[in-house]
């Protein structure tokens, strides 16, 4: 955010920076799960995709807590826009799941 005079100046520098609004834009960039499904015994969970970056489905039996585990048998395809994991072993019908999505090294 510009404070003072447009541009850099000697009392503001080139302004401060709004913590919120680049909360906001990071948040904003990560994957939406649009929908989950269980189908002959396996859990599909679709997100939205973009090009470029590894994504991961992530699950746990429930939803506070640090017990978030990686799902290593997971079979992805994109589609579009879109990304849909399947797990084959879920660990309970009620399981939560989240998508991770980073830029490769």
């Amino acid at each position: 955010v510009d404070k003072g005079e447009p541009g850099w100046d000697m009392w503001f520098g080139w302004g401060r920076i709004d913590f919120g609004a680049a909360a906001a834009l990071a948040a904003a960039t990560r994957p939406a799960i649009l929908s989950v499904a269980q189908i002959n015994g396996e859990v599909r969970v679709t997100a939205n995709y973009r090009d470029g970056l590894n994504y991961t489905l992530w699950r746990s039996a429930n939803l506070a807590g640090e017990n978030w585990q990686i799902v290593t048998q997971a079979v992805s395809t994109v589609q579009n826009n879109t990304i849909e994991f399947s797990d084959p072993n879920p660990i309970s019908p009620n399981a939560f799941y989240r998508i991770e999505a980073e830029v490769p090294e």
